[in-house]
């Protein structure tokens, strides 16, 4: 009997120190070496949902989300606006610590890209996007109305208050069922050079 419950508790601790031992593996692959970026530095994102594996179906790139990387309080963020993450039901403009924009749930691949400025026309684009922040989600998807935003429409917006079309005229026209308009894809606003480009898993 006393070899039975020893045999099952160290299956048990095996079982639950490998399972530790995977999950740690996958934070610890979502560390970024912070000393590289600077504010206003785009960060785009392979998901892992339904909807994002849509995304990138429909885009020529492997990404399906961007944010802009700003830091303040001393910590580094994400304002960046996408359905289906609130805690609220309720998807707005957010800024959130990079580490909950890269949890391992969400985030298989990264790539971060600077725009080619001066590091204060990018603070100033990040201004931009942070006053935004409590905006309703543009469901939508139209680019006209500026009382919402998607996420590569809140990004190529930032910039181009500061007078750069980080699109430089591209977009997508898509036709999805009833769904039949241009759109900004994350292709779409890739501009500048990449500073970090890594697969998180």
């Amino acid at each position: 009997m006393k070899y039975k419950l020893f045999a099952v508790l160290s299956a048990t601790v095996f079982l639950f120190t490998s399972c530790y031992r995977q999950h740690e593996k996958k934070l610890l692959a979502a560390y970024i070496d912070t000393m590289s970026l600077r504010n206003g530095d785009l960060i785009f994102r392979e998901g892992r949902s339904v909807e994002s594996t849509f995304v990138t179906t429909l885009d020529s790139s492997n990404y399906s989300h961007v944010g802009l990387l700003c830091k303040y309080d001393g910590a580094w963020k994400v304002v960046h606006t996408v359905p289906g993450e609130s805690d609220n039901n309720v998807d707005t403009v957010k800024s959130e610590p990079i580490s909950a924009f890269l949890q391992p749930d969400r985030c298989a691949n990264i790539k971060i890209v600077r725009v080619s400025c001066e590091s204060h026309i990018a603070q100033k684009a990040v201004q931009y996007a942070l006053k935004r922040v409590g905006i309703p989600f543009d469901d939508d998807f139209n680019m006209a109305d500026t009382t919402k935003f998607y996420c590569t429409e809140l990004v190529w917006k930032a910039y181009l208050h500061v007078g750069i079309d980080i699109s430089e005229g591209r977009r997508h026209n898509v036709n999805v069922f009833s769904f039949h308009k241009p759109c900004l894809l994350p292709s779409d606003v890739m501009m500048g050079n990449t500073i970090i480009n890594t697969k998180l898993e």
